[in-house]
C-alpha cells in the first residue's frame, strides 16, 4: 500500500512522463524479486547502530544508498514496517515493489552522488544525460541551468546536518518534472521509481523529526560496499 506516494504520481506529475510505460513496469515491480544485499554488507551497515528510532533511520539511509551503489534489484519501500533489529543488527524485510535501474542509470546515479560528497569540480551534466534528463540537442545554458534545478533538489540544507522534509522533497520533484516538460521532454520512466525510492526514504526519515549527517551515512556506506568488493 503506496497510497501516502499517490502526490508523487499526480496528474500533473503524470503528464511529464509516458504514463501508461509506468503502469506496465509497476506491475512488473511488484512481481519482481529482490536480490538482498550480501549478508555481510548488511552486518557492516548495521555496525555502531543500537535499537532505536534514530539509529533504524541511519540504518535506512545506508541501506538507500549501498543499494543504489552495490544492488541489481532494488527494494524500493523504505518504510519503517520493512526493517526489524534482531540478533544485534539492523535488517531489511524486503518489500513488494521491486525495480531493476539499468546498470548505466545506477551508475551515473552513484557517479553525481561521489562528485558532491567527495566535493568534485566536475560537471554531473554528462551524468544527467546518461539518465536522459538533459538531451543532447539542448544549449549550454539550458544545460547548467537544470544541473543548478538538479542540485537544489537533492541538496538542499546542510547535509551535515539534515532534516529530512517530505513535503518540500515532492515539490522539489515537481519542479524537476514541469522544467522538462517546458522542454517538450519526457521523463524517463526510472525516475519515477527513483522519485517514490526517495519518496519512502523522506517519509521515513522525516517522521524522526531529528537531523541525520546524511555525508557520513553516504561515505560509510560508500566505503561498506567498497571493502566487500575488494
Amino acid at each position: 500500500d503506496l497510497k501516502e506516494f499517490k502526490d508523487l504520481l499526480s496528474p500533473t506529475n503524470l503528464a511529464c512522463f509516458n504514463s501508461t510505460d509506468i503502469f506496465k513496469q509497476f506491475l512488473g515491480s511488484r512481481k519482481q524479486k529482490g536480490s538482498p544485499l550480501d549478508s555481510q554488507l548488511i552486518e557492516k551497515l548495521s555496525e555502531g547502530l543500537k535499537n532505536s528510532d534514530e539509529d533504524a533511520c541511519r540504518f535506512i539511509l545506508r541501506f538507500y544508498f549501498a543499494q543504489l551503489i552495490s544492488a541489481e534489484v532494488v527494494s524500493i519501500d523504505l518504510r519503517r514496517s520493512n526493517f526489524i533489529f534482531e540478533a544485534s543488527h539492523w535488517r531489511s524485510l524486503g518489500s513488494n515493489t521491486n525495480y531493476a535501474f539499468k546498470t548505466d542509470f545506477q551508475l551515473a546515479l552513484t557517479s553525481i552522488y561521489k562528485k558532491f560528497f567527495h566535493h568534485s569540480d566536475e560537471s554531473i551534466i554528462p551524468d544527467l544525460t546518461t539518465l536522459g534528463l538533459i538531451q543532447e540537442d539542448w544549449q549550454d545554458v539550458h544545460k547548467e541551468e537544470f544541473e543548478k534545478l538538479f542540485f537544489e533538489h537533492f541538496y538542499s540544507g546542510d547535509v551535515e546536518n539534515m532534516h529530512f522534509d517530505f513535503k518540500q522533497m515532492l515539490s522539489s520533484f515537481s519542479k524537476i518534472f514541469l522544467y522538462l516538460k517546458s522542454k517538450k521532454s519526457i521523463v524517463p520512466t526510472p525516475f519515477a521509481f527513483l522519485g517514490l525510492y526517495l519518496s519512502t526514504l523522506y517519509y521515513t526519515l522525516g517522521r524522526l523529526e531529528q537531523p541525520i549527517n546524511l555525508k557520513a551515512e553516504y561515505l560509510f556506506a560508500e566505503s561498506a560496499c567498497s571493502n566487500l568488493s575488494n
